[in-house]
């Protein structure tokens, strides 16, 4: 980076926020500087970031995370990446984590080092709008509101409890595939279109399928199907037959049977045994 220089940032106020948003495709590097009474992350979307503490290095690959403290110096460099820049007032940060459960959920991300973790794969997408919409509207009331969206959904998809398997944990691949897959339930994707998503032969997906996760394809998916019908008769009053379809089941009598060999009942007496709106008409 050549000579090193040490700068100050100026505080954000009056602004609760300011986002960054740096793409290049040729070397690029920041100096070594500190924020005062900020607090800061980066998220990486494409390419490869140093960040230089002073007393350690971190390279930032695609979807990961990473947090920054009030008066941490450090310096950036890299060529070819992506990268968002998000600060905000540490007394506003502070105020986040009083929210329930915010604070003990990012304590446990945070653990007993640094804040850095990657974001799923079939997350990152998410994520990515949400920081191309924040920064549209920084310095705007309507963006005070964004930020609170994007920080709970942040956390929110961080904290959320990964697939559980019999073995050890799950290849990256099968992992990818799981999200991806959970997103496209209403779509009624196949086993097939899992391999297809993974670009691994349908028999190479059943032998994973059934060494981590004691199960097969099919029967994942149908699980997964059976759960979003439960959530989807308890909480809303979308019909039956358009539950079923929604999920892909194009045989009725075929989803009911399923759905009464999981759960005891079938579809519509569950509704009226569980769903409080069930007393509406």
């Amino acid at each position: 980076m050549g000579n090193v220089q040490t700068i100050t940032l100026p505080d954000i106020r009056p602004y609760r926020f300011f986002l960054n948003r740096i793409h290049t495709h040729k070397t690029w590097s920041f100096p070594r500087h500190r924020h005062h009474d900020v607090f800061e992350f980066y998220f990486v979307f494409e390419g490869i970031l140093k960040q230089v503490f002073d007393s350690e290095e971190i390279l930032m690959e695609p979807g990961d995370f990473l947090a920054i403290g009030e008066e941490e110096y450090h310096s950036l460099n890299g060529r070819v990446f992506g990268f968002y820049n998000l600060i905000l007032p540490v007394e506003d940060w502070k105020e986040f984590l009083k929210l329930p459960e915010i604070g003990q959920a990012f304590s446990a991300l945070r653990g007993s080092g640094r804040f850095h973790t990657n974001v799923p794969s079939g997350k990152r997408a998410r994520i990515r709008n949400l920081l191309d919409e924040l920064f549209l509207y920084q310095k705007k009331p309507y963006g005070d509101l964004l930020l609170q969206k994007f920080l709970i959904t942040l956390i929110a998809d961080l904290s959320e409890p990964k697939e559980p398997h019999p073995e050890a944990s799950l290849p990256p691949w099968l992992q990818t595939v799981i999200e991806l897959s959970m997103t496209r339930l209403s779509e009624g994707i196949t086993p097939l279109e899992m391999a297809e998503l993974c670009q691994r032969s349908p028999e190479h997906l059943a032998r994973s399928f059934r060494k981590y996760m004691g199960t097969t394809p099919s029967s994942w998916l149908n699980e997964q199907k059976l759960k979003q019908a439960c959530l989807l008769l308890e909480h809303s009053n979308t019909p039956v037959l358009d539950i079923a379809l929604s999920l892909g089941y194009g045989n009725l009598n075929y989803f009911y049977r399923l759905f009464k060999e999981r759960f005891g009942l079938p579809p519509g007496e569950f509704r009226r045994k569980q769903s409080i709106l069930s007393n509406f008409n």
